[in-house]
């Protein structure tokens, strides 16, 4: 789960800069699934003091699923500042401004005025008028991220224990760029809370447990889990640098919903994961237990050192 869509307070955490891509599909069984395209990238300019400053970031996402298409396109722009408080611990505060667009193929339904008393017929006139089939707007979001590291200053210890915890909000506030807002006129503000952890069982091992919980209107998710990390390699040779790499497997749960398997490896600069979600709700007998599969891919830039 890629944090920076989720609190802009995040942003820069994982290196001075990182993109990332993700596909996802879901709700296959039906006519028209859900299709997501996700990318990112964030970017931390160097400085002299490298336990504060800005970072900056960027995500695109687009979403088309149903009969008629119905489309989604998000553009965000964030920028944070982390603060060093303490040798081991820090917090970032995010803000987030998007371009957000929906629109559907008005072209594209099928309407009972269609029906000619014996089969649907395109070619009659729908008679079905629309203020607009395509809507934008603005909007502002905020977030905060605090975290705290109690690795022992031993080098030779590759895991350590660290504390996450972060609060968002989405559509804090919106600003309509057209006259019509049939597509979007009931969303609300979303937030999000979530702490993740993680916890050496040896040098080469953690349990890296997580929360996370999105509300927005009368609506929630709430997902606890766990992940196992195992470094695979790590070191340095007389000829060359190893690249370290860990490999990540985890569970969560989506309370009353579903059952996400997750695993991802690090191979130096390189992220590649994977997560296929199964449905426990009570749809699961018309989605045949399957509800999502998503694959992801990431890649960190590392600052040249001066030798």
């Amino acid at each position: 789960m890629n944090r920076q869509f989720i609190n802009p307070a995040s942003v820069g955490t994982r290196g001075p800069l990182r993109a990332s891509l993700a596909y996802r599909t879901q709700w296959t069984t039906i006519a028209s699934p859900f299709k997501s395209i996700a990318a990112s990238m964030e970017f931390k300019p160097s400085s002299r003091n490298q336990t504060s400053g800005f970072a900056y970031g960027l995500n695109i996402w687009s979403q088309d699923f149903g009969e008629p298409s119905f489309k989604i396109l998000n553009l965000e722009g964030i920028v944070n500042y982390k603060l060093s408080l303490t040798q081991s611990s820090n917090l970032a505060v995010g803000l987030s401004t998007s371009f957000d667009q929906r629109s559907f193929n008005t072209q594209g339904g099928e309407w009972g005025s269609q029906f000619n008393g014996f089969f649907y017929d395109p070619g009659i006139p729908s008679g079905e008028s629309f203020p607009s089939d395509s809507e934008s707007s603005l909007e502002i979001g905020a977030g905060a991220e605090y975290t705290i590291d109690f690795q022992s200053g031993s080098r030779k210890k590759k895991s350590g224990n660290r504390l996450t915890l972060g609060a968002a909000v989405k559509h804090a506030g919106r600003m309509s760029l057209s006259e019509s807002q049939y597509l979007s006129n009931e969303l609300n503000s979303r937030y999000d809370i979530y702490a993740l952890a993680e916890f050496s069982i040896g040098k080469m091992s953690a349990i890296a447990p997580a929360f996370f919980s999105h509300f927005q209107g009368g609506s929630s998710r709430i997902l606890p889990g766990v992940f196992y990390k195992q470094i695979l390699v790590t070191g340095t040779s007389f000829i060359y640098d190893v690249k370290e790499s860990a490999l990540y497997i985890g569970a969560f749960y989506e309370v009353n919903r579903a059952l996400i398997a997750q695993a991802y490896v690090e191979w130096g600069q390189y992220q590649l994961g994977l997560a296929y979600e199964f449905d426990l709700s009570d749809y699961k007998e018309y989605s045949s237990g399957r509800r999502a599969f998503e694959l992801n891919f990431a890649y960190r830039w590392n600052r040249n050192k001066r030798k």
